[in-house]
């Protein structure tokens, strides 16, 4: 009877430390999409998902440049003054984006201009 309380006990604990680790809220996780610019501004951008990203980054995002940052396929500092109307970007984020049109992206980590032929 003790073996089989021990047991049962065990297991409780097992399953629960289980259960609690899987509630416990997860690090934020970073997604990168792939875009093309179709429209610019000093501060903020509007994009086109391509066709190649999942389901959900095929659509047109906006988003704030603010505190992103920029950099070249080849991993060197960028200016906004660098991105172009019709440039290929990958845009990295975090968080939630809200589902209006244009999809609003909140916080935006990086931008990275891929296809820089300067």
């Amino acid at each position: 009877m003790k073996k089989l309380l021990a047991c049962i006990l065990v297991l409780a604990l097992t399953t629960g430390a289980f259960f609690l680790g899987r509630l416990t809220v997860p690090a934020a996780h970073s997604r990168t999409f792939y875009a093309r610019i179709t429209q610019k501004s000093q501060t903020h951008l509007i994009v086109e998902g391509i066709p190649e990203n999942d389901i959900n980054h095929r659509g047109f995002f906006q988003f704030d440049l603010g505190s992103a940052k920029l950099t070249s396929w080849r991993y060197t500092d960028i200016t906004v003054d660098d991105l172009d109307v019709g440039d290929l970007i990958a845009v990295t984020y975090t968080g939630t984006v809200l589902e209006i049109s244009p999809a609003i992206i909140q916080n935006v980590l990086e931008i990275q201009l891929l296809d820089d032929e300067r």
